[in-house]
């Protein structure tokens, strides 16, 4: 099974965060998954491993 990898750009838009939110959120979250070596420089992270994160994350309602 083929997994989809997220990189830069686009593990951006799938988080709905901009790059600084994301080091100041996510990166430094020990329970977000550690990013996968893609080659020399490049790292990207697993969809799978990405969205389970969210889904164990709890849900904040926003008032109306």
């Amino acid at each position: 099974m083929l997994q989809r990898i997220l990189r830069g750009r686009s593990l951006l838009s799938y988080l709905g965060c901009s790059n600084a939110t994301f080091y100041r959120h996510f990166r430094n979250d020990p329970e977000f998954p550690k990013p996968v070596r893609l080659g020399a420089g490049m790292n990207g992270y697993l969809k799978d491993e990405v969205d389970t994160y969210l889904e164990s994350r709890p849900r904040v309602e926003s008032p109306s």
